[in-house]
């Protein structure tokens, strides 16, 4: 991957500098192998620390333009589409189109778990390290995640979530790309220079993890099947609970019992689940991207599309008040213990930021389903329950 990202070179743009500005003796330059010369913001130098895990492309935009030897910032096009995608787009392709002058690339599809059948898998360590190695990327330095103009925000969040599992504390994800472009900060387009890529390998090594923040499939299920036994219990306990009501309505006693019933239900499971896919597959009415695969639910989870929590226009994550609401609405209990889960866990981390951004539940509590559906539709049998939906929810 290395020997390949060296060999490629770019043409970067400023919406904002004037073309005087552009042929300027002051301006920094970069001159390719062909003999072309273009302007460039050496960005990958800077000190300004951000506040959020969130970044806007101001702060982002400031901090590749503050230098400063003694930390890198380095912008990760971290770009994915859909294996059904109507266009056949990669994530290669692009970053090749459009990115952040001086970013770097890194393919999901590529940097998981080799062995593994489900798709997006966490890579093992040592896949890890080797990417990052190849990439340049050091312990210390800071690294914005980004993805592509067209969609907004999307696997960007999914490799942020990975960076900080693998102990990389200085991750940010940046909100986003789309408004970078909207704003006229500077991009470039083509092919990679070979002055961006490191002569040689970086030394990265990952020192420490953090799996609390994942949930495998023999945690899921157990939790499915509580969820399971919960609902049951709660049907023979709210049918117990109506008829009482209804022989206790004269009483005056009915709200009594409606408020102890609900309180119990709210209670009673440990877990809430959020399933970040798009309603209709959720429900089990529209069809998953891959072939074969059923469309359902895991028992007892919520439908929070994370298309809900983006802006419509610009895809970046709405604010903290609105997505507050959202949850709300949608019957997520703030504090409570969450796993995200979507597709194959890359729009999981999107539900994952969005609980963090709006402060509805504290890091200790959140994880993502590491398989999400795609491992779950393939592991559980249908006999077993364990898919759930709208028409037939037991």
């Amino acid at each position: 991957m290395a020997s390949l990202l060296r060999s490629l070179r770019p043409a970067i743009f400023s919406p904002r500098s004037s073309l005087s500005a552009l042929s300027s003796s002051s301006s920094p330059l970069l001159r390719t192998a062909a003999g072309a010369t273009y302007t460039t913001a050496t960005t990958t130098m800077s000190s300004r620390p951000f506040s959020s895990y969130l970044v806007t492309p101001a702060e982002l935009n400031a901090a590749l333009t503050d230098q400063d030897a003694s930390r890198r910032t380095i912008p990760l096009c971290a770009t994915w589409f859909m294996p059904n995608d109507p266009q056949k787009r990669t994530g290669a392709e692009a970053f090749k189109r459009l990115r952040i002058p001086h970013a770097r690339f890194l393919d999901i599809d590529k940097v998981k778990d080799l062995d593994s059948i489900y798709p997006h898998m966490l890579p093992t360590s040592d896949v890890f390290e080797t990417a990052m190695q190849e990439l340049g990327i050091k312990r210390d330095d800071q690294i914005v995640v980004y993805d592509s103009e067209e969609t907004g925000l999307f696997s960007a969040p999914r490799v942020g979530w990975t960076l900080r599992l693998f102990g990389h504390e200085k991750v940010h994800v940046l909100n986003n790309f789309r408004l970078w472009v909207k704003e006229g900060y500077p991009v470039e387009s083509g092919e990679l220079d070979a002055a961006v890529m490191p002569e040689q390998k970086s030394g990265y090594t990952v020192s420490t993890m953090k799996p609390e923040l994942v949930v495998n499939y023999a945690e899921m299920k157990q939790i499915a099947k509580n969820n399971l036994e919960t609902e049951a219990a709660e049907a023979k306990k709210e049918a117990e609970e109506r008829k009482k009501e209804q022989e206790q309505e004269n009483e005056g006693e009915g709200e009594d019992k409606k408020s102890s019933s609900s309180s119990r239900k709210e209670s009673a499971s440990e877990h809430q689940i959020l399933d970040a896919r798009p309603y209709g597959r959720w429900a089990g009415i529209d069809p998953e991207p891959r072939v074969g695969l059923p469309s359902g639910h895991i028992p007892g989870s919520i439908s929070v599309p994370f298309n809900e929590l983006l802006d419509p226009e610009t895809k970046t994550l709405l604010p903290k008040e609105r997505l507050r609401e959202i949850f709300a609405a949608k019957g997520v209990k703030e504090g409570k213990p969450t796993i995200s889960s979507c597709g194959t866990g890359v729009t999981a981390a999107v539900v994952d930021l969005a609980l963090e951004q709006a402060g509805y539940v504290e890091k200790d509590n959140r994880r993502i389903y590491d398989g999400s559906w795609t491992e779950w539709a393939m592991r559980v049998k249908p006999e077993s329950g364990l898919i759930q939906t709208v028409e037939k929810k037991n």
